[in-house]
Parts: C-alpha cells; structure tokens; sequence
C-alpha cells in the first residue's frame, strides 16, 4: 500500500514505515496538527486545523490499511482470484 501526502508531492510505502504519529502545532512550527510518518526518513503526510480531525484521518488511515490487508489474504486464499482494489491512501485536504 501507498500512501500519498496531502499535498501531492510525496508518497510512502507503508512497508517501509515503522510508525505513524500526530504531531503537536508547538512541536512542527506550524499553527496545525500534523500527521508524521518515519519510515527511511521523516516526512509530513498532511496539516489538520484541529487534533480531533488529525484522529479522525489517522483511523480512516488504520481501516484502509486493514481492509487492504484482509482482501489480500482473502484473494490469494480463493484459487488465484483477482481483486482490483487501488493500493493507495491519499491522505484528504482538510
């Protein structure tokens, strides 16, 4: 899976990420939560006005994910099936 940044620009592996993480205004230098990734290096993968809607993405994020990984194990369960789900989570605007 994929998961692409807020603004466009970016894109990670979710493979390759070892944790994902709300960041305080105080803490990025911005006046908005951020949701952080570190997976071969650090990067940003959106700003949210409040930690309430910084929550709300991170979730949708952890059920995509889960539900990308459950249809996997169902489609190489069913003899070769072929499912065509995008693999891919861009992270939303607001």
């Amino acid at each position: 899976m994929i998961i692409v940044s807020q603004d466009k620009k970016g894109r990670v592996i979710i493979d390759n990420v070892t944790s994902i993480w709300i960041e305080d205004p105080e803490e990025n230098d911005s006046e908005k939560f951020s949701i952080e990734v570190s997976a071969e290096i650090d990067e940003c993968l959106g700003y949210y006005e409040t930690e309430e809607r910084a929550l709300e993405v991170l979730e949708e994020l952890t059920e995509f994910y889960d539900r990308i990984k459950r249809k996997s194990i169902n489609a190489i369960g069913n003899n070769g099936q072929i499912f065509r789900d995008r693999f891919y989570f861009e992270m939303p605007k607001e």
